[in-house]
């Protein structure tokens, strides 16, 4: 879920991880209603996953400008390449 101020939204999303025959793989990220909800998710998927991250990203989705994701809390050793996908659109 996303909240709103003036155009600019702000999406909760938790990211999780599993192993592979090939290493890591991203599963399918899961939209939280608030951060609140974002953290305990992701608190509970880290029973059993590997990584799993919940972060949020504000931005104007009319303009497609959002800023850079802010993580609210990860569990696992997060390798620098998904850091790095972060800061982009991939999220």
């Amino acid at each position: 879920m996303a909240s709103t101020s003036e155009g600019v939204q702000t999406y909760y999303v938790v990211q999780s991880f599993s192993k592979s025959d090939k290493g890591l793989t991203m599963d399918e990220p899961i939209q939280a209603f608030s951060e609140q909800c974002a953290r305990r998710l992701a608190g509970n998927l880290s029973t059993h996953k590997p990584i799993c991250i919940a972060f949020f990203r504000s931005g104007n989705p009319n303009t497609g400008d959002f800023e850079d994701a802010k993580i609210l809390v990860s569990y696992g050793e997060i390798p620098r390449e998904i850091m790095d996908m972060m800061s982009g659109e991939s999220f």
